[in-house]
């Protein structure tokens, strides 16, 4: 539609297929039916950031110093220097002193479980060495995960508190995913000359009839017992 729109704006003759468009278009999603969920990859890279930069309170040279990346063909986010996290904000309040908010944030992104590990060496009986491996600290994990939990309704309230971020969030969705309507049919202009001059359909029945016409799939009539299903099959 935006396309449309801005093709019309330089060639004027197809303002009349804009008008068209325009009058199929879908019925905007608002704000409170949209999921504005941390780790969506509809929502642009520097809404994340913001979000980041304000929550975590972070100072001039951190918001430059702590850098966020997406990387497309693996659709993965990456925070530089996120191991800097060190303030209250990042290690206590939406993080903890294993797992910062940084890192949180980054896992809750890239869809990963929140999971903190213990480094231990065990006894390798078929090298006949000590080896390095990692088991999960469930205590800390659950603590992580906990504040997983309180950065996503964190972000949610963070958008809706900005009205001009609602809106630019909410024409991005609408405009991305809520291009679909459903076909509808209008059986007024059909002629049923084999219909008996003694029954006069209603204006639902000849829809039916329209959609079961023109459409390429079988169709289930679907009406209440008495609305004339009997008529519509004949």
């Amino acid at each position: 539609m935006l396309l449309a729109k801005d093709i019309a704006t330089h060639l004027p003759e197809f303002q009349k297929n804009v008008q068209a468009l325009e009058k199929v278009q879908p019925t905007p999603l608002k704000p409170e039916e949209i999921g504005f969920t941390l780790g969506s990859t509809w929502i642009p890279k520097e809404i994340y950031k913001n979000f980041i930069d304000e929550t975590l309170e972070l100072t001039n040279f951190q918001k430059s110093y702590i850098k966020l990346n997406y990387y497309e063909l693996a659709n993965e986010y990456f925070l530089e220097n996120k191991k800097s996290g060190t303030n209250l904000k990042c290690i206590e309040t939406y993080g903890t002193k294993r797992k910062n908010a940084f890192e949180i944030i980054e896992d809750t992104l890239n869809l990963r479980p929140v999971k903190v590990n213990d480094k231990k060496e065990v006894f390798d009986e078929k090298t006949n060495k000590m080896k390095k491996v990692y088991v999960i600290n469930h205590e800390e994990t659950v603590l992580a995960k906990a504040k997983q939990e309180q950065l996503k309704n964190e972000f949610t309230n963070w958008v809706f508190r900005d009205s001009n971020r609602v809106d630019y969030l909410t024409n991005i969705y609408n405009e991305k995913f809520n291009n679909y309507v459903t076909r509808t049919y209008d059986g007024s202009n059909l002629e049923l000359p084999n219909m008996s001059s003694e029954i006069e359909l209603r204006d639902y029945q000849k829809n039916v009839i329209a959609r079961a016409i023109y459409s390429n799939s079988n169709v289930l009539i679907a009406h209440e017992v008495g609305a004339g299903k009997s008529a519509t099959r004949s």
